[in-house]
């Protein structure tokens, strides 16, 4: 197996769900971008989810605790090869240091009791691409059924998902010390899938299913431009559509590198605010600001901001996507008040309103000056549509899999 312990996407910023009110809007652009694939960037956990599904249909079993068990052991491995510095390396690929730290206890039964692994495994952004690469079908995790071509291919005998599925058969089983069994390993986070897997999916992203999701999955693997250009803003300002990208698509890209664009400016303008409260806080001086006072210290950006809408409303306005319109209004307001007072509002986490006063919101005692770094578990932003490289990514490792010749 290949290891990818340097392959990281770029991340999908919500910095303390500063979202806005704009985080369905931002889903929906990136399903466009990259329609049926969710969130997933790399391989292996596909095939936790594949490996659970069987074990907990063959067991009777919830088909999520096993999973997240399965999922925990591959974490416990990485963390243990890694001596904990994994992390910083592998940046959202791996999870859990802090918890599974306590663990020593490797036993199905010990992975899988509630609390022993995080409250959001990577398992719960699976349930989209199981169901829109044709792996899986059904509706909640749990009621997913494996596709007849997968099930011939975990069944195989002799091959190296069968080997996977009878190795952690016998671990969920309840057979082993509780060290570490030699299969964590083998589905630790920081190597591939097994080759057969990795030809499925290279088919089922490229060659089977939805012509639509097809053609659009095929236009961002064949954009060579993208490998050293970042999908933001600037890249699609052009009203023409850039080969291999088709009109409607095109107009989808342009929309949603638009919105991320000015959300982007928009939380800088609230993270100034934000600063400004602070420095009040230290100073020991009352720890609120009226919009007035906002506005007339931050007017030039609220007028830049106000700018950049203008520009970008042609990119938006097409796709035709309702909560993105409605922040277009909002910054096209004349009214830099009515900004001011929108934007807090969305915010309603680090900052809120309160009449006509800013004061810190829900996670207002962890007031921070505008350039802070995000801290642990918490994820830069990048205002482009992260999807785009997502799949490359994705798509790179699969075919480096594919190249090598591992096991058939």
């Amino acid at each position: 197996m290949i290891s990818w312990d340097a392959l990281t996407p770029d991340p999908d910023y919500r910095r303390r769900q500063q979202d806005l009110g704009l985080r369905r809007a931002v889903v929906s652009f990136n399903d466009r971008a990259v329609p049926g694939l969710g969130n997933l960037w790399f391989s292996m956990p596909v095939a936790w989810a594949l490996l659970g599904l069987k074990i907990a249909a063959d067991r009777n079993l919830n088909a999520v605790t096993v999973t997240n068990a399965i999922e925990a052991l591959a974490m416990k491995a990485a963390h243990s090869a890694s001596s904990g510095a994994v992390d910083k390396a592998v940046h959202s690929r791996v999870r859990g240091q802090r918890k599974l730290a306590l663990v020593d206890d490797q036993s199905f039964a010990s992975l899988s009791r509630r609390g022993a692994y995080v409250s959001q495994p990577l398992r719960q952004m699976l349930q989209q691409p199981l169901n829109g690469l044709g792996l899986a079908t059904g509706g909640r995790f749990a009621t997913l059924e494996l596709a007849s071509d997968v099930l011939t291919l975990l069944e195989g005998k002799g091959k190296p998902l069968k080997e996977l599925l009878d190795a952690l058969d016998a671990w969920v089983g309840g057979k082993g010390s509780g060290k570490k069994p030699p299969v964590a390993d083998s589905i630790s986070p920081l190597v591939s899938v097994p080759r057969p897997l990795a030809i499925k999916l290279r088919s089922r992203l490229f060659e089977e299913g939805r012509p639509e999701d097809l053609a659009r999955r095929r236009s961002v693997r064949d954009a060579d431009w993208l490998d050293e250009t970042r999908a933001d803003a600037r890249v699609f300002a052009e009203a023409t559509p850039r080969p291999p990208f088709d009109a409607e698509h095109w107009r989808d890209l342009r929309a949603g590198s638009a919105l991320l664009a000015l959300r982007h400016k928009a939380l800088l303008l609230l993270r100034d605010m934000e600063g400004a409260l602070l420095d009040a806080r230290q100073a020991g001086l009352p720890v609120r600001l009226t919009t007035k006072e906002a506005v007339a210290r931050f007017a030039a950006q609220i007028e830049d901001l106000g700018r950049d809408a203008v520009t970008m409303a042609p990119m938006i306005e097409p796709a035709g996507e309702t909560d993105s319109l409605a922040f277009l209004r909002l910054l096209l307001s004349a009214d830099l008040g009515t900004v001011v007072r929108g934007l807090v509002m969305r915010d309603g986490t680090v900052l809120r309103l309160d009449g006509d006063r800013i004061l810190p919101g829900p996670v207002g005692d962890d007031l921070r000056p505008p350039g802070a770094p995000p801290e642990e578990g918490e994820e830069d932003e990048q205002p482009d549509l992260r999807r785009l490289h997502a799949m490359r990514m994705l798509a790179a490792e699969l075919d480096a899999v594919i190249v090598a010749g591992d096991a058939a």
